[in-house]
């Protein structure tokens, strides 16, 4: 579902085929046990969560246009061009949010950003950049902006990034478990249907433990990736203000890198 919907977004009005980008959400795909076939996890492991769409340049072209964003490196505006769609997962508390976004490329100096870039989104004016519902870092994945709120409330309750991060992983687990058996007690079912039909079926890829090596072992938070995103969160909102005020944009925030299947990224 991932493929397809990028594939839409990257056509979008070619062959006559349409994506309304101004609704920016997504819902997920049919439950796999609905499905005719299940040829692998992907189903259950991608296909069943909410897609955003973060293309700011046309979903609120009224208010900003990419020729007037200057390069995060140091290059004048009008140099950045996009050089195709990514993927990135950003957590929301039990689900995994897939946030499909631009690479950016600055013609200038041939470096590359996102536009979920937290310096990014950082020049984009202020009522664009709060559409997006997550807080990101320059790499890997990201959290829904009420889980910071949540934390920083819990925080006066002596409860901190590290007890958060735990509670936040076993419910992921949880949901990720609970997807995981589904695939497996499907696959059960059917192996079962084809030997009464005498049927033979390819063996299906395995669908990982959570956290254990493979294609498919889920996103663990950890007590850092919050800190790095509470730090990202109060640099971003002083440097939308500093933007917003026409004073010259300081490239200062730390870029806290989190890889996970770098291909999305």
């Amino acid at each position: 579902m991932l493929d397809a919907t990028k594939t839409k977004v990257a056509n979008n009005g070619a062959f006559g085929a349409r994506i309304n980008l101004k609704q920016m959400w997504i819902p997920p795909g049919d439950n796999p046990l609905a499905s005719s076939a299940v040829h692998g996890p992907d189903m259950y492991y991608r296909n069943i969560h909410w897609q955003f769409i973060w293309k700011p340049f046309q979903q609120f072209g009224k208010y900003v246009e990419l020729k007037q964003i200057a390069c995060i490196h140091g290059c004048g505006a009008g140099n950045l061009e996009t050089k195709g769609l990514r993927w990135r997962p950003q957590i929301k508390y039990s689900d995994i949010v897939w946030v499909l976004h631009d690479r950016i490329q600055c013609k200038c100096c041939g470096k590359y950003t996102s536009t979920i870039d937290p310096c990014f989104l950082a020049l984009l004016p202020t009522v664009v950049a709060e559409q997006l519902p997550f807080i990101t870092t320059a790499a890997g994945p990201g959290i829904d902006r009420s889980m910071l709120y949540m934390l920083n409330s819990l925080k006066t309750k002596q409860i901190m990034e590290g007890s958060f991060a735990g509670v936040i992983n076993e419910l992921l687990r949880i949901a990720y478990d609970f997807n995981r058996v589904s695939y497996y007690d499907r696959i059960a079912l059917t192996a079962e249907q084809d030997s009464i039909g005498h049927f033979a079926q390819p063996v299906k890829p395995p669908y990982s433990a959570f956290n254990y090596p493979g294609d498919h072992n889920g996103i663990k938070v950890t007590a850092a990736m919050l800190t790095a995103e509470a730090a990202l969160s109060e640099f971003s909102s002083d440097a939308v203000r500093r933007y917003d005020s026409n004073r010259p944009y300081s490239h200062g925030a730390s870029e806290q890198s989190l890889p996970i299947i770098s291909y999305f990224f």
